[in-house]
């Protein structure tokens, strides 16, 4: 995913089903310029009303930790039950820069899991 020069995109996986809670997902990432650009990793559970629910799992802060080299980053997914999505969140909040989501792999997660995933439906608001 990158984005640069639009205020939030959204990149979500398809449903998944149980994994274990040694599950990891393992990812690199990239902000450039900016001030208060975000990336966000959360988690989204179907509700009753047929939606789903957001529940952040990781997020960094570009002004507070901007830099221009990739960074690896390795998140907890934790035991979830079959049915859950995943999805990386840009926020730009104020001023232009660019940030990057690449090589994103799950580590642990043997029940009904794949060891590779595509994410897809970039989605620009």
């Amino acid at each position: 995913m990158i984005l640069s020069g639009i205020d939030r995109a959204l990149l979500q996986s398809p449903v998944y089903g149980d994994v274990d809670a040694q599950c990891e997902i393992n990812f690199w990432y990239n902000k450039k310029g900016g001030s208060l650009n975000t990336i966000r990793l959360n988690v989204l559970v179907p509700n009753p009303q047929g939606g789903w629910d957001r529940s952040r799992l990781w997020a960094v802060t570009a002004n507070s930790q901007a830099t221009s080299d990739w960074q690896n980053a390795v998140v907890s997914i934790g035991a979830r039950k079959a049915g859950f999505k995943l999805e990386f969140e840009a926020l730009k909040l104020i001023s232009a820069g660019t940030m990057a989501v690449d090589d994103v792999t799950f580590n642990k997660c043997a029940v009904g899991m794949f060891s590779i995933t595509i994410f897809y439906a970039l989605r620009v608001f």
